[in-house]
Parts: C-alpha cells; structure tokens; sequence
C-alpha cells in the first residue's frame, strides 16, 4: 500500500481533519490509518502515538517487515513494541520518561543487537575491548525530541571515573561545545532536550567516579 492510498484509508474510515492530525503530528504516512485508528478506538493523543511509532519503526520493523500493523488493536500493537525491544538489550535500560531514555549498554553483543544504523567503532570487538580496558562506561541515550532522520536521535555518552564524558552522534561526531559540526547542535542546547534524563546521566558519571575513589582508597 503506497502512502497515499494509507491517507485516503484513513480519511474514508475516520475522516479527513482526523487523517491530517495525524500527519500534522509528524506520525509516518504508512501509519496514518492505524493511528487514526488507535487514537479513535484506545483515546491514544496522537503526540504519543508519534513516539511509539517511532519506537516500532527502530524495533520492530527492523527485524520484522511482515506485520501488518493496521490490522493489529491497540494492546497487541503496544505489546509487540515491548517484545521486540527486550530483544534488544532493552533490560539495560537505567531512565524512560516517555521522550528519553536511557540505556546502559554493558556488553559488545548487546551493542551488536541494537537496531540502530550508526558509525561508532565501539560496535568493533577490537575498539569496544581498548576503550573497556581503559575504563570507559557507555550509555545510549534515544532522545525522541529528534526526528528519525537526526543524527542526534541516538547518542552514545562515554564516561570516564576521571570525570570526563563525551557525548557521540550515529555519525560518530563528537558533540561539543561550541557545535563546531555544522550537522550537530552545541552540547548545552542539546543537553537542555534532555531534561531531567541530564540529572540520570550526571548522576551516573558521579557513581563512576566515587567508585574508583573508593577503590583507591580501599587499596591504599
């Protein structure tokens, strides 16, 4: 079914001004009818709907294209999204306030599982075994305040118990300060779409930290 025959579905079956809400609220064009249909039969705003397409989208079309999702009620919908996301590592996950979460990524395997394209040369046995040695902590953040298409929706943080933390694109571009990558934002403008996900992730590196020093001081 081409995207526009998925808008006249839906706008023959609820609506015109229903159908447009739905592309209005950035929701993909292929799911047009299904949340129209969501939103009328479950009460689901549309504003979550885009999320937990989005969340379909990275998980479970990535392994699964034969679902047909507009035949599927609202639970069984919700509920695939949860089973194909604990494929995928998702037990590692430390913060979800339904926009961003946070998951703690502490294995290469659970790096190779993720369904995500990116360029970061951790998902190499030889680099994610060098930065291990050196004491590096990794964390995905998916930050669904950035489109499908944002090299910012999925961000690896690399944290060091010496207090130093980066924050890397699907690009493998550094965020930094100054957002001296024109396809990126500065660290502080991008840190501020976090909320309170920045406190967890802080929060994390503080634990990193006070652990090696405890460790220091218990061999000394």
């Amino acid at each position: 079914m081409n995207i526009f025959e998925n808008f006249n579905k839906a706008k023959q079956k609820f609506g015109e001004n229903l159908a447009r809400q739905a592309i209005e609220s950035k929701i993909p064009n292929q799911f047009v009818y299904a949340a129209c249909k969501f939103n009328v039969e479950n009460g689901t705003p549309f504003n979550d709907l885009y999320l937990l397409f989005s969340q379909w989208t990275t998980y479970v079309v990535s392994k699964n294209t034969n679902i047909n999702v507009d035949v599927l009620d609202y639970n069984t919908f919700w509920k695939t999204i949860q089973d194909y996301k604990k494929q995928y590592g998702e037990e590692g996950k430390v913060y979800d306030d339904g926009t961003v979460s946070i998951t703690h990524i502490s294995s290469l395997e659970q790096m190779k599982k993720l369904p995500i394209k990116n360029l970061w040369c951790i998902r190499r046995e030889k680099h994610w075994n060098e930065y291990q040695e050196n004491g590096a902590r990794f964390y995905l953040i998916t930050n669904n305040n950035y489109s499908d298409e944002s090299n910012c929706r999925y961000v690896m943080v690399e944290m060091y118990a010496n207090g130093e933390i980066g924050y890397w694109s699907t690009d493998n571009e550094l965020i930094d300060a100054e957002g001296s990558t024109k396809r990126l934002p500065p660290l502080a403008e991008y840190q501020k779409t976090l909320g309170d996900a920045l406190q967890k992730i802080q929060e994390s590196q503080r634990k990193i930290t006070e652990n090696k020093q405890y460790k220091t001081k218990a061999i000394t």
